[in-house]
């Protein structure tokens, strides 16, 4: 089992930015802007991991268990989001 590694502060404060976004453009919207919105953030995520170096990466479980909960993650969510009268 590899040992974990926190992310750098650069990656977590864009996240925490980005997320902070999508749900602010959400509330002054629809809610059916944050939910794609955070589909999307989700898909990005998951494409990161994808292509990012191992030893560069948050190592914690396989890398292709991260991207299959991501995108699966990032999959209900579009669906939801495309689908539910979110109003």
């Amino acid at each position: 089992m590899p040992t974990p590694r926190l992310a750098g502060p650069r990656i977590a404060y864009t996240v925490a930015a980005a997320t902070l976004l999508i749900v602010a453009a959400g509330s002054l919207t629809v809610a059916r802007v944050a939910v794609i919105g955070l589909a999307a953030l989700a898909l990005a995520a998951a494409v990161h991991r994808f292509v990012s170096p191992q030893a560069k990466a948050l190592a914690i479980r396989r890398r292709s268990y991260d991207i299959a909960v991501l995108v699966t993650f990032a999959a209900v969510l579009g669906y939801l989001g495309l689908t539910t009268p979110l109003g």
